[in-house]
């Protein structure tokens, strides 16, 4: 199951996590409303491993939905734009720096339905700067390049610069604050019919390289006060999550070949009913080439101070330990494969 949006194709840089998806209608939202206090599970051997696995889906998503908006941010603000004869926003790049306008155009997608694009050029200069906003407003766009053969695109997102490097939308370092108002992807599935539809409402920052100037690290960070994903599918693939205070890091290695996560802050989800909070102790590693991590821990706590620590021990092998009644001692402690977390709960971090 997918708590966010994801895309078929990528144009940009996600490496680690696999791409994220959306779709559906939820009640809006701008990061900035207040957040009512949830009731939290007392985490025990019986829930630990769905609870864990909720925690790292959900994180795993929020990543890949920065990726993909980033992504769509280039496909649909530049690409489009500059091969539609219809469209006076963007014009041709200039030595990798697009020449911009302020005003709104609608666009017709490539397989149907359209999107209207609307460029406020915050300084006037014609070019990508500091302040600059791209909204962007889908009405059952459905565009092969990058969605499953029939699935469309609805509601609205948009992108405020708050870096730019060399007037690009290519280049870093670079910072993008996301803002989401039912944004959704409805999904097909491979017989054609519906599938997934996954709502998007709240807000994200996204920080690409503004921490090391190192042409073998590559590292990513994404942040936010609010985020909600509601997914409408079949009764076991359907629900409502909502991070809160969240900031996942990502460090891609070309030195070392692998990528390092560490993510903090407040998930609260239908399907493990409540709110826990988590933190990453031990950065979390993946080899480029593997399914899952081979090292790292990620703590989580529910009601009572109760306790689930993930500690990885290598890559096929994650040991779950439980302290159910938060005394600080764990009480239980349960083997099990990256795999049996795919089957018996349905990991999907891949």
């Amino acid at each position: 199951m997918k708590h966010f949006v994801q895309l078929v194709a990528l144009t940009g840089t996600c490496v680690l996590l696999s791409t994220c998806g959306g779709g559906g209608g939820g009640g809006g939202g701008n990061g900035n409303e207040r957040i009512e206090a949830k009731p939290s599970p007392v985490i025990t051997a019986d829930n630990a491993a769905q609870i864990g696995v909720e925690v790292l889906e959900v994180t795993n998503d929020a990543v890949n939905l920065g990726f993909n908006t980033d992504d769509m941010f280039a496909h649909f603000g530049f690409e489009y734009p500059q091969s539609s004869a219809s469209s006076g926003l963007i014009g041709a790049a200039n030595a990798g720096a697009p020449v911009i306008a302020t005003g709104a155009q609608t666009i017709n997608c490539f397989s149907g339905g359209s999107y209207t694009l609307e460029v406020n050029d915050a300084d006037g200069n014609k070019q990508l700067s500091k302040g600059d906003v791209f909204s962007f407003r889908f009405d059952n766009c459905q565009d092969p390049d990058i969605l499953t053969k029939g699935a469309t695109l609805n509601g609205t997102f948009s992108v405020t610069l708050e870096l730019v490097t060399a007037a690009s939308p290519y280049e870093v370092p670079a910072i993008e604050k996301f803002d989401y108002k039912d944004f959704s992807m409805q999904d097909i599935n491979a017989t054609g019919s519906e599938g997934e539809r996954v709502t998007v409402n709240g807000d994200m920052t996204a920080d690409f390289e503004t921490a090391n100037s190192s042409d073998d690290l590559f590292t990513t960070r994404f942040q936010g006060n609010a985020l909600t994903g509601i997914t409408v599918g079949s009764a076991d693939d359907s629900g409502t999550v909502t991070l809160t205070n969240y900031a996942v890091t990502e460090d891609e290695d070309e030195n070392l070949k692998e990528d390092r996560y560490v993510a903090k802050g407040t998930l609260d989800s239908t399907l493990i009913g409540g709110q826990v909070t988590f933190d990453t102790p031990q950065a979390l590693k993946w080899q480029f080439d593997a399914a899952y991590p081979y090292a790292g821990q990620e703590l989580i706590k529910g009601k009572n101070q109760s306790a689930l620590l993930i500690d990885v021990v290598d890559k096929a092998t994650v040991r779950l330990s439980v302290d159910a009644d938060g005394d600080g001692s764990y009480e239980i402690t349960l083997d099990k494969t990256w795999q049996q977390l795919a089957d018996e709960n349905g990991l999907d971090i891949e």
